[in-house]
């Protein structure tokens, strides 16, 4: 939970719990996540969370090069993390 919380306060992001739901998922994937199969593990961590807050999160994170995202063929986008 600390790296989450360490990637969120290097791109100037308060870390609520929402949004440390939304790394932690990405960082512990052994794969290449849908923000829809983001949304499902940040859920089992935070209830709270929304899907609005997953997209918005993934996007910053995007954004600021902490992931990467991945248009596939299927025009699924996957996010994958730059560690």
């Amino acid at each position: 939970m600390n790296r989450a919380i360490e990637m969120l306060e290097q791109c100037s992001l308060t870390p609520t719990p929402q949004r440390i739901a939304v790394v932690k998922s990405v960082m512990d994937a052994h794969e290449h996540l849908s923000a829809d199969a983001v949304f499902k593990r940040a859920k089992r961590l935070c209830h709270s969370v929304s899907r609005a807050t997953v997209y918005n999160t993934l996007n910053l994170l995007v954004k600021k090069e902490i992931l990467r995202a991945q248009v596939l063929l299927e025009e699924t986008t996957v996010f994958d993390a730059n560690t």
